[in-house]
Order: structure tokens, then sequence, then C-alpha cells
């Protein structure tokens, strides 16, 4: 067998000779753990990166909150804003509103100057 490149960590020790040498480095499956992908960001970095808003500051000391709990059940959640007086229901879906018509004049039932010579129009 040829020989391989020094510094490799997936050659063969000593220079023995195996198939899995033959195989590119790219195309060799290693067993075990698939490697790590890039941490993903907290919903709280999100907001921070596309708005510049800081989910953890407070809006009237500017001191630093924490979560305590995440409600998830919806029975909870709405016991909860029913005990502080906010509507506990979605408002009802109503169709969106026709536009109005309007006085702007906007030419499309005029025909298009032609260019062309033979044209009465």
């Amino acid at each position: 067998m040829g020989a391989t490149p020094a510094g490799d960590p997936a050659a063969p020790a000593s220079g023995q000779g195996t198939e899995a040498a033959a195989v590119p480095r790219e195309e060799r499956r290693v067993s075990g753990p698939a490697p790590l992908r890039e941490r993903r960001l907290s919903w709280s970095e999100l907001l921070h990166r596309v708005f510049a808003v800081d989910a953890f500051q407070c809006d009237r000391c500017g001191g630093r909150m924490r979560i305590v709990a995440a409600i998830d059940q919806p029975e909870v959640a709405r016991a909860i804003l029913d005990c502080l007086g906010l509507n506990s229901r979605a408002p009802p879906l109503t169709p969106a509103p026709r536009p109005q018509p309007t006085d702007l004049e906007l030419g499309f039932g005029e025909s298009w100057p032609s260019d062309d010579p033979y044209d009465s129009g």
C-alpha cells in the first residue's frame, strides 16, 4: 500500500495498510456520536439580535429579570388572566373589511398608445 500523509489522524498506525485507508477521508464513517452542530440561539437572544430588545430588562427599574415559571396549560393561563381581569378568550374572527372606493383615477381602462403606424386606435 502507498504511504499515508503525515499528521492524518485517520491514517493507520505504524504504517500498516487497511481497507479504511483506501477510502477518502470525507467518505469514511466514524462510529460514535454525530458531530455537534452550532449552538442554537435562545428566544431572548433572537429578540435581541432581530429587534435590539433585551427581553430580560425590566421596563420600570432597568434591572435583570429571570424566568420563574412557564405556563403551558390553557386552563391555567385562562384562570390567571380571568383573575387579573384580562380577557382570556381570543377575539372572534371577522372577515377583512372591503376596500373603500376612491376618487383616484388610475387610468387602467385607457388604452396604451401604440407605436404601430397602421393602428387606428
